[in-house]
């Protein structure tokens, strides 16, 4: 089996896949906002990854 790093930026398609994921990987009082995580892969603090 191969799989594929890909970058998640934007308003892709993938980052709706990322949010969704984030919200069932953690429990809410264990996850900061996810907008507090998007502003840092801005400052490029942060980067967003999927694995296909």
């Amino acid at each position: 089996m191969t799989l594929t790093i890909k970058r998640v930026v934007g308003l892709s398609d993938a980052n709706a896949q990322v949010k969704a994921l984030y919200k069932r990987a953690f429990p809410k009082e264990e996850r900061i906002p996810y907008s507090w995580l998007k502003s840092l892969a801005h400052r490029a603090i942060v980067d967003f990854f999927s694995l296909l």
